[in-house]
């Protein structure tokens, strides 16, 4: 996780408040969905578990606000 968020710093260049951390929790919520492909629960819908569901919308909102504060809009 670490090594992405790194990555990520250094080619984008500074980055406004909070993206470090929209970053982490974006890779840790990927981690997440992986993961649970491996555990033999019930899917909920599709070929997804509820957490699965839940760490996709996760994912969703920490790209949206990740195109939000590079396209210079104001944060929530």
């Amino acid at each position: 996780f670490l090594a992405c968020l790194g990555v990520a710093l250094r080619v984008s260049g500074p980055a406004p408040e909070g993206t470090l951390f929209t970053l982490f929790l974006g890779d840790y919520l990927a981690f997440r969905v992986a993961v649970e492909f491996l555990k033999p629960v019930p899917p909920w819908i599709g070929p997804f578990s509820a957490i699965q569901v839940a760490c996709l919308a996760g994912l969703v909102a920490c790209a949206a606000r990740i195109v939000r504060a590079r396209q210079g809009g104001a944060e929530p």
